[in-house]
C-alpha cells in the first residue's frame, strides 16, 4: 500500500537526518525533497518504479512527490535527510517540474560536503541551504533533466492535493472528480491501482494521518483534533482511528 507523508506539510526549513543500519521504507511518497548517501554496502530503491542500486560513495535523489522506497535486498549504511523545499529554492527556480534522468549520482568527490550536511545543527539553516546547493549542483553537472511524467502519477499527485485542501470538509468521490475533470471511475480505478485502496478509506488515512499528528505536538482535546481532522462526531473519529492504528486516539497520545 503506498503511504502519503503529511506530517510535515506547511514547515519551512524543516531538517530531518538519521543514519540508518539495514534500513527499510515501504513505498510512500511527500512533497519534501530527501538525498540518501550510501556509507558502505549498497541500498537497493525504487523510484517511481524503477530498481535502482545505489553503491558506497554514491546518493540517490527524490523529488517531491516521487514514489519511492528501500528494501533490504542488499545490505547497506546510510544517511538520509528529508527537507522542505525551501533549502534549495534556487535549484527549483531554475528547473521547475522536472525530474532528473539520472537520480543516482557519484557524490564521493564531495563527501566532506554531505558528511557536513548530515551532521549540521538544527539552528543552521543558511549553512545546510548551502551544502544543499553545492550537492545539487553535483547533480546538474551529472544528470540531464527531464520533465516530469504526466501519467497516472500526475493524477495522484492532483488527487492528494485536493484531499490536502479539502479533507476538512465533507466531500465525496463524485465532487473531487467533477472539480479536477476526470471521470470518476477512472479517477476511482487510478486511484486504487497506485494505492490498493478505495477513495473512502484512502481519504480515512489522511485524515488520520493529520490527526496522529496533531495527538503528538498539539495540546488540542482529542474532539477538536477530531474536528480539526474532518470529523463530523468523536465516535466516528474514535472508531475509524482505531480500525486503522490499532489503538484508541487516548492510547495513541499517552504513547507518544
Amino acid at each position: 500500500m503506498l503511504k502519503y507523508q503529511n506530517e510535515n506539510i506547511g514547515e519551512s526549513f524543516s531538517f530531518k537526518c538519521r543514519f540508518h543500519d539495514k534500513y527499510t521504507v515501504p513505498p510512500h511518497i511527500h512533497e519534501y525533497s530527501e538525498i540518501v548517501y550510501v556509507c558502505s554496502g549498497a541500498l537497493t530503491a525504487y523510484v517511481n518504479g524503477e530498481r535502482i542500486s545505489v553503491p558506497a560513495g554514491h546518493g540517490v535523489f527524490i523529488f517531491p512527490n516521487d514514489i519511492h522506497e528501500y528494501t533490504a535486498e542488499t545490505p547497506c549504511n546510510m544517511w538520509c535527510a528529508v527537507f522542505s523545499n525551501d533549502f534549495v529554492h534556487s535549484f527549483y527556480r531554475l528547473y521547475p517540474d522536472k525530474t532528473p534522468v539520472n537520480c543516482v549520482i557519484d557524490l564521493s568527490e564531495i563527501e566532506s560536503t554531505v558528511l557536513a550536511l548530515m551532521n549540521s545543527s538544527e539552528d543552521a539553516v543558511v549553512l545546510r541551504s548551502g551544502l544543499l546547493h553545492i550537492i545539487y549542483s553535483e547533480l546538474i553537472k551529472k544528470s540531464e533533466f527531464k520533465d516530469r511524467d504526466r501519467s497516472n502519477n500526475s493524477l495522484y499527485y492532483s488527487a492528494i492535493n485536493y484531499i490536502a485542501e479539502n479533507f476538512r470538509n465533507d466531500f465525496t468521490l463524485t465532487d473531487m472528480a467533477k472539480d479536477l475533470g476526470y471521470h470518476e471511475k477512472y479517477l476511482s480505478s487510478t486511484l486504487h491501482s497506485l494505492t490498493k485502496m478505495n477513495f473512502r478509506s484512502f481519504l480515512s488515512t489522511y485524515r488520520i494521518n493529520h490527526a496522529k499528528s496533531l495527538l503528538k505536538s498539539s495540546g488540542e482535546t482529542i474532539a477538536q483534533i477530531a474536528m480539526e481532522s474532518g470529523f463530523s462526531s468523536l465516535n466516528t473519529f474514535n472508531r475509524v482511528f482505531k480500525s486503522i492504528t490499532g489503538k484508541t486516539p487516548s492510547d495513541y497520545k499517552r504513547d507518544k
